[in-house]
C-alpha cells in the first residue's frame, strides 16, 4: 500500500458500493493480528487490490467472507463494488455477515501459541 493509499472513488459512476455504514462495520485491525487468527481465517500475505505485500504494522479490513485488504484499498474498492475481490461474495449483505467476521477476529487468539512439547 505504498504511496499511502491515495485513490479516487472517481468514475465509478452510479454508486453501487457499500454505504459508509456497511464499511464502518467491518473489522480492521493491524495485519499483525490477523496472521494470529490465521488458524480461523485464511489470510494472504498480500493485498490483492494494490498487490503489495502485508506489513506487521498495516491496518487490514476483514471482509464477511473472510478475505483481508489494505483498510484504504477496500475502502476505495468498496465505494464503487459491493463484492469481495477474489470470491464476488456480496460485502453489503448485512449485518450478519459483519458480525460473523467479528465474531471470527474475536475468537483468535491474541498471540500464536508456541509449539507444545519439551524444549
Amino acid at each position: 500500500m505504498r504511496g499511502g493509499g491515495e485513490h479516487a472513488a472517481d468514475g465509478c459512476g452510479a454508486q453501487v458500493g457499500v454505504s459508509a455504514a456497511q464499511l464502518q462495520e467491518l473489522p480492521t485491525l493491524p495485519y499483525a493480528d490477523a496472521v494470529a487468527a490465521a488458524r480461523i481465517l485464511k489470510i494472504d500475505s498480500q493485498c490483492t487490490v494494490c498487490q503489495e505485500r502485508f506489513e506487521s504494522v498495516d491496518a487490514v479490513t476483514l471482509l464477511p467472507c473472510h478475505h483481508v485488504y489494505h483498510a484504504p484499498c477496500i475502502a476505495t474498492w468498496l465505494a464503487c463494488n459491493r463484492a469481495c475481490p477474489v470470491c464476488n461474495a456480496d460485502v453489503g449483505a448485512g449485518g450478519e455477515n459483519a458480525e460473523r467476521g467479528r465474531t471470527a477476529v474475536a475468537a483468535a487468539p491474541a498471540t500464536p501459541e508456541a509449539p507444545k512439547g519439551g524444549a
